[in-house]
C-alpha cells in the first residue's frame, strides 16, 4: 500500500504538470488531447505489462511500469528546462505506463486473498491510489507558486519531486513484492491454446464484469470530459479559469470521497455480494446523470453531479475488481484483467470526440446505457461463482 501511494502521487503530479504547462502556452481546451495520448499509452502499456506478468510475475511488470513513469518525469524536467512543449506529448504517452501499473497494482493485493476478502483487499490499495493522485494536483499548485517566487522554469520542482517518488516506489515494489512468477506463468499456455482462450472469453461472469466496468467508465469519462469543455465555454456563467478550477476541485473531491469510501464498498461487496455494490454504483451514476440533464445550466449542481458520478464509479470499480478475480480460475486472471483494463482505457477518449453532443444529451444517453447494461448483465454478475 505504501508503494501504491508513492506510485500514484507522481502520477497525479505529472498529469497536473503537463496540463498546466500546456495550458500556460496554449488554449486550455487543448489539454484534453494530452489525456488522449496518455490513454493510448496506457492501452499499449497494459498489453506489454500483461505479457510480462504472465511470464515473469507482477513484480517485474509493476517495476517496469514505474520505471517508464520515472522516464516520463525525467523528460518532463527536460521539457521544463528547455521549454520544449512538444516533449509533453511524449511525457503524456509514457505517463500511460504509470496508469497501467496503477491499474494492475490493486490486483496484486488479490493474488493470494481468500474468497471472502478479495474486494476489501482490492479496495485498500485502490484507496491509496486515489489519495496519492488527489494530493498530486494541490502539490503542483504549491510548487508552481514556489517556482514563480524563485523565478525558475515552471515544472522544475514538480518533476524533480516526481522523479524521487518514482524511485521510492520502484525500490519498495522490488523489495516488497514476492516474485510470484509460478502463479502467473500458468497462464502462458493460453497464447497457444485457442480452445482455452475461447472458453475464457465466453465465461459469462468474466464478460459481465468487463461490460459492467467498461460501460461505467465510458459514461463517467464522457461526462467528465464534456463538463470540462462546457465550463470553459462562453455559455457558462463562470467562464474561464475560475470555472475550470472549480471543476478540477470537484473532481478531486469526488476522488477523495469515493476512494475514501472504497474500503466500505469492499467490505459490503465481500459480505453482501458484488451485485449490491454494482447496483449502488449504477444508481448513483444515474442520479448524477439526471442532475446534468435537468440542471446543466447551474454550476453548483453540475459540480455536485461530478462528485456523485465519481463515487458511483468507485463503487463499481471495487465490485468489478473483485469480479475480475472471482470469475475465472487463477491461471486466467491476468488475461482477464488485461482485457478489462485495455478496453476501459481504449474507450475513454470517446469523451473528447463526443463532447460536441453537449452535456445534457450525453447525460441522457448515459442513463439509457447504464440501465440497459445493468439489467443485461445483472443475472450474469449474480451467478458468478467465486473461484479459489
Amino acid at each position: 500500500m505504501l508503494s501504491q501511494f508513492f506510485a500514484a502521487f507522481p502520477l497525479g503530479m505529472v498529469t497536473a504538470l503537463i496540463q498546466l504547462q500546456y495550458a500556460h502556452h496554449h488554449q486550455a481546451s487543448g489539454v484534453s488531447w494530452l489525456s488522449i495520448v496518455s490513454q493510448v499509452g496506457c492501452v499499449a502499456a497494459i498489453v506489454g505489462l500483461t505479457r510480462i506478468t504472465l511470464r515473469q510475475g507482477r513484480r517485474l511488470a509493476l517495476v517496469l511500469g514505474m520505471g517508464l513513469m520515472l522516464a516520463a518525469s525525467v523528460l518532463g524536467l527536460v521539457s521544463a528546462l528547455l521549454d520544449v512543449d512538444l516533449l509533453l506529448y511524449l511525457v503524456a504517452f509514457l505517463l500511460g505506463a504509470g496508469l497501467a501499473a496503477n491499474w494492475y497494482a490493486p490486483f496484486a493485493a488479490t493474488d493470494f486473498s481468500s474468497k471472502t476478502s478479495r474486494a476489501s483487499d482490492f479496495s485498500y490499495v485502490l484507496s491509496m491510489t486515489a489519495i496519492g493522485m488527489a494530493l498530486g494536483s494541490p502539490v503542483v499548485n504549491y510548487t508552481y507558486y514556489l517556482e514563480q517566487q524563485a523565478e525558475i522554469p515552471l515544472g522544475v520542482i514538480g518533476f524533480t519531486l516526481c522523479m524521487l517518488c518514482c524511485m521510492v516506489s520502484v525500490i519498495i515494489l522490488w523489495f516488497g513484492l514476492h516474485p510470484i512468477a509460478d502463479t502467473m506463468q500458468q497462464s502462458e499456455h493460453l497464447s497457444e491454446d485457442n480452445d482455452a482462450r475461447f472458453r475464457f472469453i465466453e465465461a459469462p461472469g468474466a464478460s459481465a464484469a468487463i461490460v459492467t466496468l467498461t460501460a461505467m467508465i465510458l459514461v463517467i469519462d464522457l461526462l467528465w470530459t464534456t463538463t470540462t469543455v462546457y465550463v470553459v465555454s462562453s455559455e457558462n456563467e463562470l467562464y474561464g479559469t475560475q470555472s475550470l478550477m472549480l471543476v478540477g476541485a470537484a473532481q478531486i473531491l469526488s476522488s477523495l470521497i469515493g476512494y475514501g469510501m472504497s474500503p466500505l464498498f469492499g467490505v459490503v461487496a465481500d459480505r453482501l455480494g458484488r451485485t449490491r455494490v454494482v447496483a449502488t454504483g449504477y444508481g448513483l451514476a444515474v442520479i448524477g446523470c439526471l442532475i446534468l440533464v435537468v440542471a446543466a445550466s447551474e454550476t453548483m449542481w453540475v459540480l455536485a453531479a461530478i462528485v456523485i458520478l465519481g463515487i458511483g464509479k468507485v463503487a463499481v470499480m471495487v465490485a468489478t475488481g473483485a469480479l475480475l478475480v472471482d470469475a475465472v480460475p487463477r491461471h486466467h486472471r491476468v488475461i482477464l484483467q488485461g482485457w478489462a483494463g485495455g478496453i476501459s482505457m481504449a474507450i475513454a477518449p470517446l469523451g473528447t470526440v463526443m463532447a460536441f453532443l453537449g452535456m445534457p444529451r450525453l447525460a441522457a444517453i448515459g442513463i439509457i446505457v447504464l440501465i440497459i447494461v445493468f439489467f443485461f448483465v445483472f443475472g450474469a454478475v449474480r451467478r458468478t461463482p467465486r473461484h479459489d
